[in-house]
């Protein structure tokens, strides 16, 4: 329907009757992008019959040629417009997510500092005597067990008259020093 009320107007246009009210209606369709073709076939009707030509003033095509134009300008301005919409928000989307990487980077760094902080071994130890008494070396006070005299968190092991196999166990994060009857110093580490 408004294609053939293009063609009226159109025709009423080349031939200057149109009320006022018909031409604000004629120039809105002309403006609108869904009739770009059929106006263009009207015009291309128009330059093929010579008879048209020749009714045609030179106000009126100008008039026309003036539509056409701007017509083609607002859909330049209305692609370069949208391009320019894309890319901010393309633009945006990249720095925010860029701050979202950096924000996330430095916490897992955070993480892994305070993760990765390792506290020095202490003197704790666990002795099993030879006759499989367990006893917790705590590294604090001092005792006699057997032939061996512990005392801050060193065992001194003295030469007597039997033959005692004890052995020494240090947990995680433990550590225990020995010094054997010959003067032989041992350190025990974690585990």
């Amino acid at each position: 329907m408004a294609s053939s009320r293009l063609e009226q107007l159109f025709n009423g246009y080349l031939a200057q009757s149109l009320t006022s009210e018909e031409k604000v209606q004629f120039y809105s369709l002309v403006n609108d992008d869904n009739h770009t073709e059929q106006l263009r076939s009207l015009i291309d009707q128009v330059e093929l019959n010579s008879s048209d030509l020749v009714d045609l003033n030179e106000e009126s095509a100008k008039e026309i040629l003036d539509a056409i134009l701007s017509l083609q300008k607002q859909s330049i301005v209305r692609k370069i417009w949208w391009r320019y919409v894309a890319a901010a928000c393309i633009i945006s989307l990249m720095v925010i997510s860029a701050i979202w990487l950096i924000s996330q980077n430095h916490e897992v760094q955070q993480d892994l500092v305070q993760n990765s902080v390792i506290a020095p071994g202490t003197n704790k130890a666990i002795l099993i005597t030879s006759e499989g008494q367990e006893m917790v070396l705590d590294g604090k006070g001092n005792m006699k067990i057997g032939n061996a005299l512990i005392q801050d968190g060193v065992a001194t092991y003295h030469k007597g008259n039997t033959v005692a196999f004890n052995t020494l166990k240090t947990p995680r994060g433990g550590q225990f020093q020995v010094i054997l009857p010959d003067g032989t110093h041992v350190w025990i580490n974690s585990a």
